[in-house]
């Protein structure tokens, strides 16, 4: 065992957690086509706004060869207004967009 590893456990309601000021929200979402800049585009309403990016990841969405689903975790609730205004930007190249949620980001301090 190693002091450090952590594990990361989802739960699975009908509506978000309240906003704490220290938050975290989780979306998928899927390409009109795949086109140079489609992620870059999405990237940059978030980082206009400041809002950290966690983590990214691709997964084949295994309907058609060179599709692919996009999962992140970026900073922030969903409520909160940066986050509702890059949410409202991203129509175009977006196929698909799904917030899995929004929920308190674990603190290591508290």
């Amino acid at each position: 065992d190693v002091a450090t590893n952590v594990t990361r456990f989802a739960l699975i309601g009908l509506s978000d957690h309240k906003p704490t000021g220290y938050d975290k929200t989780s979306m998928a979402f899927t390409f009109e086509e795949d086109t140079p800049g489609s992620l870059y585009r999405v990237l940059r309403e978030f980082g206009q706004r400041n809002i950290n990016l966690f983590k990214i990841e691709s997964r084949p969405t295994k309907q058609y060869l060179g599709e692919y689903i996009f999962l992140m975790d970026r900073a922030g609730h969903r409520e909160e207004s940066p986050m509702r205004e890059a949410l409202s930007a991203l129509s175009q190249p977006i196929d698909m967009l799904r917030v899995l949620g929004s929920y308190p980001r674990w603190n290591p301090k508290a």
